[in-house]
């Protein structure tokens, strides 16, 4: 067995009764929750998938124990999966965007049991290892961004309230989403003063709004979103597109932060890391993808716009100097200094500033 970890072995335990009984697990890298493994099985499935992937949640960050987090979440992805499978598959322009199929969820040992994507890579690793032409580029953000149009749709509809009132009782998610965003914006302040010392009333006025947003349970505004989406969260083949059929599929993964938010939320994250490819590994594709997206989601109100604009930003301030790669201290000031913008003209309502500009078709897309 390739881990020979405490929790590979009682996972291999806990499923050995199952349909997915395996001979040995292998421990995935990407993603910090969870401890995510490729489970090789005994007997292949119907469909002939010789592998699965399992997930195992702990009531702490995986690669962070000192950090607690509720191993409930783990019943909200399985839910979330599992009601995606009355989600309608349609193809935008040959692309097929899908979620993992949920097979098994164990409450008591918090084991989820999900299809496997062998041989694929997140979108965020794709772009940096193969080149992709403007036309391939815009063909993958209009389907992305047909489906997650569709899906803040669909998670508004009536059959699936019981799921929205289960995630937003908990609050979870959201209040974590809140934390890791809003929450140390203010805080970010203190790290680049020079840049950001003018805005701390400005931040605090806007973590205040977000978190009354949060409580407010009537608001209709408040939607069903998937909750960590961005290019780490969407699986492709890893191969050149113009070597792949003209058929390709995307994979919507790691649904554990699915929560009731603004579909800005959603919207925002994906494009301050396609911005952050751009910014710092100058791929053009990444900006084409952004403004393609906007094309398949379609138009959205100016109060939404500034939303989007708004997450942008902050995401801008306080990611790229907590987390490691992206570049150097000046370099990570220059991207605090271009969210500190977004932010202020969005919080300003200054909509022609935002023409012409990375958020452009954010602002002023038309209908498709």
């Amino acid at each position: 067995m390739a881990s020979q970890d405490k929790i590979a072995v009682e996972i291999l335990e806990s499923i050995k009764e199952t349909p997915y009984a395996c001979s040995s697990l292998d421990r995935l890298s990407g993603g910090s929750a969870n401890f995510t493994y490729r489970g090789t099985l005994l007997s292949a499935l119907p469909s002939g998938e010789p592998t699965v992937v399992i997930k195992h949640t702990e009531p702490y960050v995986a690669t962070m124990p000192s950090f607690a987090l509720d191993a409930v979440r783990s019943r909200y992805e399985s839910a979330a999966l599992t009601a995606m499978h009355t989600f309608t598959l349609v193809s935008e322009s040959g692309i097929t965007v899908k979620t993992p199929y949920m097979y098994l969820f164990n409450e008591s040992t918090h084991n989820q049991i999900i299809q496997d994507f062998p041989n694929s890579v997140e979108l965020k690793r794709y772009m940096q290892a193969h080149t992709l032409s403007e036309s391939e580029s815009r063909r993958l953000g209009v389907a992305l961004g047909s489906w997650t149009k569709r899906f803040h749709g669909w998670g508004d509809k009536s059959e699936q309230e019981h799921l929205k009132r289960d995630i937003e009782q908990s609050k979870m998610s959201s209040e974590l989403k809140f934390f890791v965003n809003y929450g140390r914006l203010e805080e970010t302040v203190d790290l680049f003063p020079d840049v950001l010392g003018r805005c701390r009333d400005m931040f605090k006025k806007i973590a205040d709004r977000m978190n009354k947003e949060l409580k407010d349970t009537d608001n209709p505004d408040l939607k069903l979103i998937h909750g960590d989406f961005w290019t780490g969260n969407i699986l492709l083949a890893d191969k050149p597109l113009a070597s792949l059929s003209h058929n390709l599929d995307l994979f919507v993964v790691d649904w554990e932060l699915t929560q009731v938010a603004h579909p800005a939320c959603d919207l925002g994250q994906m494009f301050a890391e396609l911005f952050l490819l751009k910014h710092f590994r100058n791929i053009d594709a990444a900006l084409y993808f952004l403004s393609s997206f906007m094309r398949g989601y379609g138009s959205i109100d100016d109060e939404f716009a500034y939303r989007v604009a708004i997450q942008f930003g902050v995401h801008l301030i306080v990611w790229p100097c907590r987390v490691t790669g992206w570049g150097e201290k000046e370099e990570i000031q220059k991207v605090v200094e271009i969210g500190r913008d977004f932010i202020e003209h969005a919080w300003r309502k200054n909509k022609a500033w935002f023409k012409g500009g990375v958020l452009h078709d954010v602002f002023y897309t038309d209908k498709p």
